[in-house]
């Protein structure tokens, strides 16, 4: 069982390293797609083994982080933000959650708290649901767009 660990980014060089350091020894890949950073964004991925794709913003997040998927090798994709952490706790029920997937499983039950311990900073965030955070991949797109790139 692989997981890969997917974001989506522009200009997050102050936010991406304590994501990364969160959550990176948790999974087996890191995706970033960049949408036009024009900071250190895609250094600081790479210098964390992300595997860092461009892709040019057509005003469609939808689209963006269809392309993130699309790139992700892993059986799970486990989606964050960059200015999310998971605190010590939650790391290590999320290592055990990782951990105990049987191959054909189709969905999770776990013990985590309800936002996986994810603190943010934005001020909009203020929790992430857990079916929205961790699914099994699929063939085909996850979000709807209405982007054509």
């Amino acid at each position: 069982m692989t997981v890969s660990l997917c974001l989506m980014v522009r200009n997050e060089e102050h936010d991406l390293p304590g994501c990364l350091q969160s959550a990176g020894d948790l999974v087996d890949e890191i995706i970033v797609v960049d949408t036009g950073s024009t900071d250190r964004t895609k250094e600081i991925a790479a210098n964390f083994g992300a595997k860092v794709f461009d892709f040019p913003w057509c005003d469609d997040f939808a689209a963006a982080r269809n392309e993130c998927i699309r790139h992700a090798t892993g059986e799970w994709i486990f989606w964050m933000d960059a200015d999310e952490r998971i605190d010590e706790a939650n790391r290590e029920k999320l290592r055990g959650l990782f951990e105990s997937i049987k191959p054909r499983q189709e969905e999770l039950s776990h013990g985590l708290h309800g936002s996986h311990g994810l603190k943010s900073s934005a001020a909009s965030v203020s929790s992430v649901s857990s079916a929205n955070c961790i699914w099994r991949k699929r063939s085909g797109p996850s979000w709807k767009t209405s982007c054509s790139v």
